[in-house]
């Protein structure tokens, strides 16, 4: 093993390391404003664990970098905030939880498709506007898949069905659901081939001219 371990430090100022440091691991760290610099550049691959990102902090990784559990003052570090402070090669730039399952921000139909079918994601957040959720045929199984829009996010689910055989625990937050113009039918469906085990929850959610059913 090669690398750069940090754990329980503090950086202030200009924060950066040359590629051939191997591994860098920072855990419980804090990054801010320093002899007039508040900002990292890592050209070597790096997991921030546990970290906390003041205000004003800017980042350009030349590598991929890898957030778990942090936070940019105070607020939780999500795929929607992240380009605040990665100002510079976003996609070099990964969410993950503490059991190593992604967070990511889709922004159009192809993008939650590839999400909902790469099973190392769990958390799926949307951009405002219109989305089609293609759960019914793209979305391969995992135990737990949440979706979070942001202010004016509408979603129509393909097939109007949600199955609950692909999740242990499926969650949709802060969306409008609409009803499927080409469907006949008025009902969201929430269907179960085994209705002893998991949980659908909805949270801050309108639905508008669409009902639920359970089957």
């Amino acid at each position: 093993y090669q690398g750069l371990v940090a754990k329980n430090s503090i950086f202030r100022g200009w924060t950066s390391y040359a590629a051939t440091i191997g591994e860098v691991k920072f855990e419980n760290c804090t990054f801010g404003a320093g002899s007039g610099y508040n900002f990292s550049r890592p050209y070597a691959g790096t997991e921030y664990k546990n970290c906390t990102f003041e205000d004003g902090h800017e980042m350009e990784p030349r590598a991929d970098v890898t957030f778990v559990n942090c936070n940019l003052n105070g607020v939780e570090l999500t795929p929607t905030n992240v380009a605040s402070m990665v100002k510079w090669n976003t996609d070099k730039a990964k969410i993950m939880n503490t059991e190593g399952k992604e967070s990511v921000l889709v922004s159009n139909n192809e993008q939650f498709a590839a999400a909902a079918a790469n099973v190392n994601v769990e958390t799926i957040y949307l951009s405002s506007g219109k989305h089609t959720l293609e759960l019914y045929t793209n979305a391969k199984p995992r135990e737990s898949l949440t979706i979070i829009g942001t202010e004016g996010t509408q979603v129509e689910f393909g097939n109007q069905q949600v199955r609950m055989p692909l999740f242990r625990n499926f969650t949709i937050e802060n969306c409008e659901i609409l009803r499927m113009a080409t469907k006949s039918w008025g009902m969201l469906v929430f269907s179960t081939g085994d209705k002893a085990n998991g949980v659908y929850t909805v949270k801050n959610c309108t639905f508008n001219g669409v009902g639920t059913q359970g089957i």
